[in-house]
């Protein structure tokens, strides 16, 4: 083959074209890969100064990825330490407010002289009667505010329930009046007389006084006076009933005398069982609130319910049987689970002086009768006026159900009372409903300080983190965990037995505030840290 032979100018040419091909190639190159220099051949110091600042970028890119890491950590635990303050602040509320209604023992008691004595110390707290007290003939008793009077029960189950006699003859009085802040409890008050009233005595007297607990007792009222009338069981201001309470009248002239059962009263029963029979009316003038599991047992002798109000909440129930049962009343059954039977030997409600009765029920609540078993069709406000045998449809819709006695839902609601309040009786101490309020908190409490880790560390269950800030590995934070569990903490006083035990549990309380919120300012600070070192 003959030689190519290229002049001057076309070899210079040539040499330009290929240095341009070469020239696009490595800014093809460039743009493809994102690298200046892609080999050592290239240049051997731009490349590995390159791949030294690549490496470096590729470490701190892994450790910004591992700060963020830690400091979702550090936030999932001082979320959770915010939250868990509020739940102590909330256990607190609970204790304080308990704490307003305990009384430390000021007496043992086991005669008359003793028991008046004690109340006429004046001093506030708990009067405990050790054995069976009977007063002197017209003797009554009268407590001063913050008194208030318990049997041996109160602080031994065992033990039966304490009686306190009172007797008047040719006179009638007040049993016993209470003051404000009273509480009375494991006692079986029993109160005769050859007289009676006229509509301003009673076995408990305290009309407008305020924060009274009523916890498992008993009245037994045996009056055969041949004049006068309208002597009341209670009497009272804002009452607050617990466990068991019985109120009944045995003697027999509950119509011509006119004996009551409870006037001028705001009732609250919180898993309480109140028993009431033998009276012309039971409940007059009142606010009755029913609440948890609470059990309203009424069979009076004309009148269950006169002008009073009504408010079923949870799974409480009403029993009341009387010839004309209610009259003027508010029904208020703000739960489906609600069940009232009434058993009258009169249709329904009474409209006595023309004061007509209204029922407010939410959709599934149950009202018995005579002539069958009524459930709203949904929420329901009716008005009642004169004498009613059924409820009015479409509000309310009635079942197969012939009567109240073959009503099995009912039954099953209403019988065994025995057993529910013997349970009422074992949990004797008043301040037992808030304790366990209190422990359930706790549980909560700690539920949620179990939760609080991320990615498998838990800062509040004494778990460490370790957040590196160089890709050398030279500078570092560790993050000390804590225990932040209520035992650790010592919130350990969860039986409340007295009055001590609750302040022991406030106490406990504030110093595990103190101990979150220098937790809180632990993390706080851990967490500005690594923000500040993710930032650099």
């Amino acid at each position: 083959m003959d030689k190519v032979s290229l002049t001057a100018s076309m070899r210079s040419n040539l040499l330009s074209l290929q240095n341009i091909s070469r020239q696009v190639d490595a800014t093809q190159n460039r743009l493809s890969t994102g690298k200046k220099v892609n080999s050592a051949i290239d240049n051997p110091s731009s490349y590995y100064t390159a791949r030294s600042l690549s490496n470096r970028a590729s470490d701190l890119d892994a450790l910004l990825d591992s700060m963020g890491q830690a400091v979702s950590t550090i936030k999932a635990a001082t979320t959770s330490l915010e939250t868990a303050a509020d739940f102590l602040e909330q256990a607190a509320a609970v204790a304080n407010q308990t704490m307003e209604k305990a009384q430390s023992v000021i007496a043992h008691v086991s005669t008359e002289e003793e028991l008046l004595a004690a109340i006429n110390s004046g001093k506030e707290g708990l009067i405990v009667l050790d054995n069976d007290i009977t007063m002197s003939a017209n003797q009554n008793i009268e407590l001063k505010d913050g008194q208030s009077l318990a049997g041996a029960r109160y602080f031994d189950s065992s033990k039966p329930q304490t009686k306190l006699n009172f007797n008047f003859a040719g006179k009638i009085d007040n049993a016993i009046v209470v003051g404000n802040n009273t509480m009375i409890s494991d006692l079986e008050i029993n109160v005769t007389s050859d007289t009676c009233s006229n509509y301003t005595n009673a076995v408990l007297q305290g009309t407008a006084k305020v924060n009274l607990i009523y916890n498992n007792i008993d009245i037994n009222m045996d009056f055969d006076a041949a004049t006068g009338q309208g002597y009341y069981a209670m009497r009272c201001g804002d009452i607050e009933m617990r466990g068991n309470v019985n109120i009944i009248y045995t003697g027999s002239k509950a119509n011509s005398l006119d004996m009551r059962g409870i006037s001028r009263a705001s009732v609250t029963m919180n898993d309480a069982v109140f028993n009431s029979s033998g009276f012309y009316y039971d409940v007059g003038n009142c606010t009755l609130t029913l609440n948890g599991n609470s059990r309203y047992n009424s069979s009076s002798g004309v009148y269950n319910l006169v002008y009073s109000d009504i408010y079923f909440n949870d799974s409480s129930s009403a029993n009341l049987t009387a010839p004309q049962s209610c009259c003027g009343v508010g029904i208020y059954m703000q739960s489906a689970q609600t069940r009232l039977n009434i058993s009258s030997s009169k249709p329904f409600f009474e409209g006595w002086y023309s004061y007509d009765a209204k029922i407010k029920a939410v959709d599934g609540a149950v009202i018995s009768l005579s002539s069958g078993r009524f459930t709203a069709e949904s929420d329901t406000d009716i008005k009642i006026s004169g004498q009613v045998a059924e409820l009015p449809s479409p509000q309310f819709s009635k079942d197969a159900a012939a009567n109240v006695e073959n009503d099995e839902t009912y039954k099953s609601v209403m019988d065994d009372f025995a057993a529910y309040i013997q349970a009422c009786r074992d949990n004797r101490t008043p301040n037992k409903v808030s304790d366990t309020q209190y422990s359930d908190i706790l549980s909560q409490y700690d539920s949620l300080i179990k939760d609080s880790s991320y990615k498998g560390v838990n800062l509040l269950q004494n778990q460490d983190l370790k957040v590196t800030f160089n890709e050398s590995r030279s500078a570092w934070l560790d993050v000390k965990g804590k225990d932040a569990s209520s035992a650790a903490l010592e919130l350990t006083t969860t039986e409340w037995n007295s009055k001590e035990d609750i302040e022991k549990s406030i106490e406990e309380l504030t110093a595990a505030m103190n101990q979150i919120r220098t937790m809180s300012a632990e993390l706080g600070s851990y967490y500005n840290i690594v923000l500040n070192r993710q930032d650099f």
